[in-house]
């Protein structure tokens, strides 16, 4: 596994049961015909073959509202071995994203043996592999990676692996943006042993520093279309809300 960490001696029966669980409500929500919309995944597609023919992934129209390690998945797909044309990628996107589900399932089930007991863990963790509602957005969108992301890196924070746990929040940014709100959480519970200040000094800071230098240097070199849907997401849209509760 990616995170270097010592993990507690667990149940293979249920982790094999959690790595079935969480693929056969995806392959259920699939072959039942309950996933029949491919969502955003044209989208991906278009941008894949921009990016291929050396354009930025929203020329021509194309609605590709998200950093660019968001491509990482969607290149991976279109070089799946079935691939050549979008229902290959669209094939690939899924089998890839079950993946990143499983692994994010497998993440839940570690961090509750760590913070709480193994009934606990298990049954957190098979709420997430068995869950429909998680199941057609694993199908439909790219969102499995980021989630993926931010568990591995809560992941190596509960088990002392403080770098990889920054680590995991600063890519998450270059992904979907809000994996780097895990950031002062982690260095929070980082510093429970010693102090902010600190912890700051040690680690947190450097990273914060690299990962807003990286992140202005993308924006000056002009990538820089996500952030229309991340003023909506993340500012308008919370705006509104209690303003339109207000006018009820």
């Amino acid at each position: 596994m990616w995170v270097n960490v010592q993990l507690p001696i667990i149940n293979l029966a249920h982790r094999n049961i959690l790595i079935a669980a969480s693929i056969a409500s995806k392959v259920f929500i699939w072959l039942g015909g309950l996933s029949i919309d491919l969502f955003d995944l044209p989208i991906y597609y278009s941008a894949v073959i921009n990016v291929l023919h050396g354009v930025l992934p929203w020329a021509n129209g194309v609605e590709f509202y998200y950093p660019p390690l968001a491509l990482a998945p969607m290149l991976i797909s279109y070089a799946f071995p079935l691939s050549g044309n979008f229902f290959g990628f669209a094939l690939g996107m899924r089998v890839l994203m079950t993946a990143c589900d499983v692994v994010t399932t497998l993440c839940i089930y570690y961090i509750g043996l760590k913070l709480y007991s193994e009934k606990k863990a298990f049954i957190a963790a098979m709420l997430n592999a068995t869950a429909f509602s998680v199941a057609y957005y694993v199908l439909a969108r790219f969102d499995a990676f980021p989630a993926a992301l931010a568990l591995v890196a809560v992941l190596a924070t509960v088990h002392s692996d403080r770098t990889k746990g920054y680590l995991g929040a600063v890519v998450g940014l270059f992904v979907k943006l809000w994996p780097m709100l895990l950031f002062p959480f982690l260095w929070l519970y980082n510093a429970r042993e010693s102090s902010l200040f600190v912890e700051g000094k040690k680690r947190a800071v450097w990273f914060l520093l690299g990962s807003s230098l990286a992140f202005g240097l993308m924006l000056w070199a002009g990538y820089n279309k996500f952030l229309v849907y991340a003023e909506w997401v993340y500012i308008v849209i919370p705006f509104l809300i209690p303003s339109i509760n207000i006018c009820r």
